[in-house]
């Protein structure tokens, strides 16, 4: 992803915000004709909020065509969506609430946009909720990502800081009590969403985001990673994943095990698209047929 700060100047044709539970995404296209991605960590809920909002929404105020889209924490809290609503029009970006099955089907093409490459199945881990999606638009969805099943292993055990066996067995009887039942047997699968990335990086070693588009990433590394990383102080985590992820990336880790047992794979392809790039796609074909032409040469 590109550094919001190394292009203060920069004049954007169109601008896709994804704003989700944990962060805020940001996928622009430039006058330079360039394609932007900005990640911004900022938890739905916080105090002040909407003034921290601001501050990341700025740079873009004077997009030509901007698009902003709410997920699973604003589906939950609809009093919120409606100030987040009221936040988005009066800065001129339009808005939509979508539905799991919405989301889905943006982040399907998310990944059809960015990589093009052919795939059977999408799991999509995200701090509100996660999805899996399979070929020809049937989609899963489930109304707790990573923050959620943090803030429920937090009730259980007292603390985010309590880790070891004992947080991962709980974790893990959690989502056994939410996935009962649940079996796909699939075979080319691509995941997307922070945690696929977080695990994906730290297990091949990888520095830069943009790097990791793409590697398989095994199931025997997810096992190891949560191994490794179930031992670790809160502390310890944030230095090593930053404040913004510090906090969830076992819980993701945790998710991504077990969605892969119950697709009954191995190894997964690891994307860095999401639903902004899905966003992104239909507003090009719908919009500026010609930028999107020019990109996909690019």
């Amino acid at each position: 992803m590109t550094a919001q700060g190394e292009r203060q100047e920069q004049v954007y044709k169109v601008a896709v915000a994804d704003v989700g539970s944990n962060s805020v995404r940001i996928l622009t296209i430039g006058a330079d004709g360039k394609l932007y991605d900005d990640l911004f960590y900022l938890r739905a809920g916080v105090q002040e909020y909407f003034v921290l909002l601001e501050d990341v929404m700025l740079p873009y105020e004077k997009a030509e065509k901007k698009v902003m889209v709410a997920t699973e924490y604003w589906r939950k809290h609809k009093g919120e969506f409606i100030e987040l609503k009221d936040f988005a029009e009066a800065g001129g970006w339009e808005i939509e609430l979508l539905t799991p099955e919405r989301e889905g089907i943006l982040a399907w093409k998310g990944v059809e946009f960015l990589d093009g490459a052919s795939f059977e199945c999408l799991v999509d881990i995200g701090g509100g909720s996660f999805e899996v999606i399979k070929r020809g638009g049937e989609v899963y969805s489930w109304g707790f990502g990573a923050v959620v099943l943090k803030n429920r292993a937090d009730e259980i055990l007292g603390s985010t800081d309590a880790q070891g066996s004992k947080r991962v067995e709980t974790l893990e009887r959690i989502l056994a009590d939410e996935l009962t039942g649940f079996k796909l047997g699939v075979k080319r699968v691509v995941g997307i969403g922070g945690a696929v990335v977080a695990v994906a990086m730290a297990s091949k070693g990888v520095k830069k985001v943009e790097d990791i588009n793409g590697k398989l990433l095994k199931f025997d590394e997810v096992e190891a990673f949560i191994d490794v990383v179930s031992g670790m102080t809160l502390d310890k985590r944030k230095e090593l994943f930053g404040e913004g992820r510090g906090d969830i990336v076992l819980e993701g880790a945790v998710i991504l095990k077990k969605l892969m047992e119950c697709l009954e794979v191995e190894k997964i392809k690891t994307s860095i698209a999401g639903i902004v790039h899905g966003v992104m796609s239909e507003v090009l074909n719908e919009h500026y047929p010609d930028i999107k032409k020019f990109l996909s040469k690019v």
